[in-house]
């Protein structure tokens, strides 16, 4: 299989200030479309993509919540994601290039 035998970490970085500022004045939101009009005024294909953008929004907005939580209660957040080996040297070499 594809990427079998690749490690994979949690890399966690800080987040600056002003991404917080952001995240505070801008939560992630998604028109609200009541039921009937979307069975009314709405196509199935339109409902079942605005069903899966409305799932997406939830999820946004949860982590957006998680961060501004833990900003609250730490005075900072922190950002996780998961990266393999590969993913990390590439990481590195472009900090190395950016910092010349």
């Amino acid at each position: 299989t594809a990427g079998a035998g690749k490690k994979k970490k949690v890399v966690k970085k800080k987040l600056p200030e002003a991404h917080i500022d952001d995240v505070e004045e801008r939560l992630y939101t998604i028109k609200d479309i009541p039921e009937d009009d979307l069975a009314k005024y709405y196509s199935q294909e339109f409902r079942d993509i605005y069903g899966a953008e409305k799932v997406i929004a939830h999820k946004i907005a949860a982590y957006q919540r998680a961060l501004l939580a833990q900003y609250d209660a730490l005075g900072f957040a922190e950002d996780e994601t998961e990266v393999s080996d590969e993913e990390e040297l590439t990481d590195d070499k472009d900090k190395v290039e950016a910092a010349n």
